[in-house]
């Protein structure tokens, strides 16, 4: 039962790890294509 509970909590931990990551690589596109915005517009 102590190994299901770790093997639930690191699992939590990925997803939350996971969830970050693409966060990051979210706004790191979006400042991409925002630049790219701003190159085209000026």
């Amino acid at each position: 039962m102590r190994n299901h509970q770790g093997l639930r909590r690191l699992g939590w931990l990925l997803l939350i790890w996971l969830g970050s990551v693409a966060g990051m690589a979210g706004v790191a596109l979006a400042l991409k294509l925002v630049m790219r915005a701003v190159g085209l517009a000026g």
